[in-house]
């Protein structure tokens, strides 16, 4: 199948394990709505440095563009991320500390000020930049609340298994040569790919993101998870 539609089925692909956590738990739906929306828009603004010196991808409206693409990934993979581990280990939150969202907001402008001091300013590839900002924002949240720390590990550890499933069927299977054309890192010496056509650096990103977006929520609103029945 063409290559160029390789980001949307990616999307799709998300959208249907989405749409799956959504059926699964109706108490979650809320949740996931709120973040995945707040995802969506954020997968808007990263492709300004992400387009710069990480991929090119084709859209349904054309390339190195802003696309619908842009939002459905964001909306999908920040949704998954964060409520992977009610999923898998059946909890849901409960109010435990005030909220840190002032923190939180910090810590998100923090991480933009990184990307353009980093990337634009140093020259540092932004998967880098962006990958190396989640791993240090995370050990920031772990310092305040130790308690999320199982939840640090398997979100991110679930987000990569998850996508490398994914990224089997899509780039080993259909789109073969969709990393040729449209990744800037490939044929570089960071255009590593691992079980056939899969970058490694996607999955170090996946597993730094669902790091960080697996404790985020809670972080901010000062909730912990606990069993489902309870």
């Amino acid at each position: 199948m063409d290559y160029k539609y390789g980001y949307l089925f990616l999307g799709i692909f998300l959208f249907l394990i989405w749409a799956l956590f959504y059926a699964l738990r109706k108490d979650l739906r809320r949740k996931l709505i709120k973040v995945s929306l707040f995802g969506g828009f954020a997968g808007f603004i990263a492709e300004y440095w992400y387009f710069k010196d990480y991929w090119h991808p084709y859209s349904i409206i054309g390339r190195k563009i802003i696309s619908p693409e842009d939002f459905i990934f964001g909306f999908t993979i920040t949704g998954i991320s964060v409520v992977v581990c009610d999923i898998f280990f059946k909890t849901k939150d409960q109010d435990f500390v005030v909220n840190s969202k002032k923190i939180f907001g910090m810590m998100f402008l923090i991480g933009v000020g990184s990307l353009f001091f980093f990337n634009i300013f140093l020259g540092y590839n932004s998967i880098f930049v962006s990958s190396i900002t989640f791993i240090i924002l995370t050990l920031y949240m772990l310092s305040k609340r130790t308690d999320l720390l199982k939840e640090a590990f398997f979100s991110g550890l679930f987000v990569l298994i998850i996508l490398f499933a994914v990224y089997h069927i899509l780039f080993n299977l259909i789109f073969l040569d969709f990393w040729d054309k449209c990744w800037l890192l490939a044929n570089t010496k960071y255009g590593i790919t691992i079980y056939g056509n899969i970058p490694l650096t996607e999955m170090i990103w996946y597993f730094t993101w669902g790091s960080f977006s697996g404790v985020a929520y809670n972080f901010a609103s000062g909730k912990k998870k606990i069993p489902l029945s309870n």
